[in-house]
This record gives structure tokens, sequence and C-alpha cells, in this order.
């Protein structure tokens, strides 16, 4: 042993720690496989949400003309107006 190595404790056996290249690609595409996958469900679900919504918002708004309706006929409320600013 050189005299260098022995003041300093240099280890004789120059094995390296950590991961190979091959285990860190591998890992990567693991890793982009699952993300597709969790992405690819998450828009299918703000597609299905997003397509609820506007279902809801259109029930909603025919519920409430029919309320308007049926409270003006009964005498409550004011009459309510169509789109071009006559009476129902």
């Amino acid at each position: 042993m050189l005299k260098l190595e022995r003041e300093c404790n240099i280890p004789t056996d120059r094995r390296q720690t950590g991961f190979t290249l091959l285990e860190t690609l591998v890992s990567l595409i693991i890793l982009l496989a699952v993300s597709g996958i969790v992405m690819t469900g998450m828009m299918q679900l703000m597609q299905t949400q997003g397509t609820i919504a506007n279902r809801t918002e259109c029930g909603h708004s025919h519920d409430e003309r029919n309320f308007q309706r049926r409270t003006a006929r009964r005498g409550y409320g004011r009459q309510p107006r169509d789109h071009h600013g006559g009476l129902w």
C-alpha cells in the first residue's frame, strides 16, 4: 500500500455505492407508466364531472322556471318574462 493511502484511510476496495444507470432507467420507466395511468384516470374523471355538472345545471334552470311559473300563476311574486320580454 502507498503511504498516502494508509495516512488518509482510503479504502483499497474501489467499489462505489449507489444506483446503477440501468436501475435508475427502469425505475423512471415504471414511474412514467404509473403516472400515465393515473393521469388517464384523472382526465376521465374530470370529463365525467363536467358532464354531470352540465346536466345538473340544465335541470336546475328548468326546475327554476317551472317554479317561477307556478308561483306567478298563484298570484305570488311577479310574472316571469321570457327571453323576448313577453309573459309566459
